[in-house]
C-alpha cells in the first residue's frame, strides 16, 4: 500500500483524486491547499483529511509519495523541498519555467533517491499511443509532414488569473501545448529548427509554430486560448508518410483514421473506455511500487521545455528566466 499526499484543489486535484478512488494499492492521506473549502471538496472524494501548509504532508513519515497538482510557479520548491523529506513525485506539467530549474529538480530527486514523474497524460490516451506505434513502427512508412492543432476556451475567463502572468504560468507555449511538444520529443527527439509567432487579445491567445527535425517530419503546431466555441478541448493530429497517413480529431466523427495508398482504410468510429488520468497515475505507483522506471524520461521532459521556450522566445515572448535552448547537445 502507498501512502500519498495530493497537493493542490483545483480541477487537475480532482481528476487526480477521482482516479486515485479508483486504485486499490493506494491510500490519499492528505489534501493541501491554501483554501481549506476546496481541499475539503476534494477530500471528501477520498476520505482524506485536510492541511493548509504543505509541511504538515513533507513531515509526515507515513507519506510515501506526493502528487504535486500546484501552479507551475510554484513546482520547483516543492519538488525540492519534497525530495529533501524523501517522498517520491508526480509533477504535473510543465516541470518549471526554465530548463536551470528542471536539471535542478531532476539533480536533487536524483541526490535523494526519490522518483520524480512530470505528468503528461497524453501518453496514457490510446489516440496519442496509437499515433505513437504508427510512427514508431513504420506502417505509413517514412514521416513527411505532420499538423497538430490544440484549442480550448481561454482558462482567464474561468477564473484561473495566475494564467495571464507568464512569469507564473509560463504562458500557453509552456502551459497548454507542452502535450504537443512531449509527444514530438517522444516521437522525435528534439527539432533543429524553431519558429513562431502569437497573437494576443483580451479574449483570446494563439500560437503557432514551425519545427523541423534533421531526421524528422516538418511539423506545424497550433495552440488556441478562446473565449468562444471551445468549451471542450479540441486536439487534432495529422500525420503524413510516405506510404500513407493518419489523423487523429478528438471532434471528428471518426477520431481515428488510417489510410495507405494500397487502398487500406481504417476507421475507428469510437474511442474506448479509457481514463487517462488513471493511467497515468497508476504507471506512477506501480513504478514506485515494483521500482521500475517511468515512461515520462528526464531528457524527453526536457527537450520539450527547451522547444517550448525557444518557440515562446521566437514569438517575442521572452522573459528574464532563461530558455537554455542551445545549451545541452
Amino acid at each position: 500500500m502507498l501512502t500519498i499526499g495530493l497537493l493542490g484543489a483545483g480541477n487537475i486535484a480532482e481528476r487526480h483524486a477521482k482516479a486515485f478512488s479508483k486504485l486499490s494499492d493506494v491510500r490519499v492521506k492528505t489534501v493541501v491547499d491554501i483554501d481549506a473549502v476546496k481541499a475539503r471538496n476534494i477530500a471528501n472524494i477520498l476520505q482524506a483529511e485536510v492541511a493548509t501548509e504543505l509541511d504538515k504532508v513533507l513531515e509526515d513519515q507515513e507519506i510515501d509519495a506526493i502528487d504535486i497538482c500546484f501552479p507551475t510557479f510554484l513546482h520547483k520548491e516543492t519538488v525540492i523541498k519534497a525530495a529533501k523529506g524523501k517522498k517520491h513525485i508526480l509533477c504535473e506539467k510543465p516541470i518549471a519555467l526554465s530548463i536551470d530549474d528542471a536539471i535542478e529538480m531532476y539533480r536533487v530527486c536524483k541526490e535523494h533517491k526519490v522518483k520524480l514523474m512530470i505528468a503528461q497524460v497524453c501518453r496514457f490516451m490510446p489516440p496519442y499511443i496509437r499515433m505513437k506505434n504508427l510512427i514508431s513502427d513504420g506502417t505509413i512508412g517514412e514521416i513527411h509532414s505532420i499538423r497538430m492543432t490544440r484549442a480550448v476556451d481561454y482558462p482567464v475567463h474561468n477564473g484561473y488569473s495566475w494564467y495571464q502572468d507568464i512569469n507564473k504560468s509560463g504562458g500557453p507555449f509552456l502551459d497548454f501545448i507542452i502535450h504537443d511538444f512531449d509527444f514530438l520529443a517522444w516521437s522525435f527527439g528534439k527539432p533543429t529548427v524553431v519558429s513562431s509567432h502569437q497573437i494576443h487579445s483580451n479574449s483570446m491567445q494563439g500560437i503557432f509554430v514551425h519545427l523541423k527535425y534533421e531526421y524528422g517530419p516538418f511539423v506545424r503546431l497550433e495552440g488556441i486560448w478562446s473565449s468562444k466555441g471551445n468549451k471542450h478541448l479540441h486536439q487534432r493530429i495529422e500525420v503524413d508518410g510516405q506510404h500513407g497517413s493518419a489523423v487523429f480529431d478528438s471532434k471528428g466523427k471518426y477520431p481515428f483514421s488510417v489510410s495507405s495508398l494500397n487502398d487500406y482504410t481504417e476507421l475507428l468510429k469510437e474511442e474506448p473506455e479509457v481514463d487517462p488520468f488513471y493511467e497515468e497515475l497508476k504507471h506512477f505507483v506501480d513504478s514506485i511500487l515494483n521500482n521500475t522506471e517511468v515512461l515520462i524520461k528526464e531528457s524527453e521532459v526536457l527537450t520539450a521545455l527547451e522547444t517550448a521556450l525557444a518557440a515562446r522566445e521566437r514569438a517575442g515572448l521572452n522573459i528574464e528566466t532563461r530558455s537554455g535552448y542551445a545549451k545541452r547537445n
